[in-house]
């Protein structure tokens, strides 16, 4: 269970604050008990996740020291890049959604080098990889801001000195 304050990871919504937890004494069932999120990237945005709902996909967000340590291990790790682009998205959202901040920053690391090829190349990366790349991003950029109590922005540049 989750408390008043804590930080949370919340499906692809990204890294929220938990700021009440309470019943909706306006809604349909006035005995449950909801969380209520607040996206750490969209502050005016309220969140009512019922608590009693099992197959959320919550999870704190990771501690200062695992983020870290996930950090030192990067340069070492990667994932295999899949040529055929209908495979390769399915594959990689498959990864952006299980909430692993470690897959996220194996995409990030990924799609960052391949689009770089392709600018070399004159090109661009497609839109679904492009996407898939923000989307991972955001979502490590949320989570790290707060494990390592930074600003947003500083964030990404600070991940790719150990990617």
């Amino acid at each position: 269970m989750f408390e008043i304050n804590d930080y949370v990871m919340y499906g692809l919504t990204g890294a929220c604050k938990v700021t009440d937890i309470r019943r909706d004494e306006e809604g349909y069932n006035k005995e449950r008990k909801y969380y209520i999120l607040s996206p750490i990237r969209e502050t005016d945005s309220i969140i009512m996740i019922p608590i009693m709902n099992k197959d959320i996909n919550m999870r704190k967000v990771i501690s200062k020291e695992e983020a870290e340590e996930l950090l030192s291990h990067m340069k070492d790790k990667q994932i295999d890049w899949i040529d055929d682009a209908k495979e390769r998205a399915r594959e990689y959202n498959e990864l952006l959604k299980s909430g692993d901040s470690e897959s996220w920053l194996l995409l990030i690391k990924a799609l960052a080098d391949e689009k770089l090829e392709k600018k070399e190349e004159g090109k661009k990366l497609s839109s679904s990889d492009d996407l898939i790349l923000k989307s991972a991003t955001n979502l490590l950029s949320g989570e790290f801001s707060v494990a390592l109590d930074m600003d947003l922005d500083d964030v990404i540049p600070y991940i790719k000195k150990f990617l």
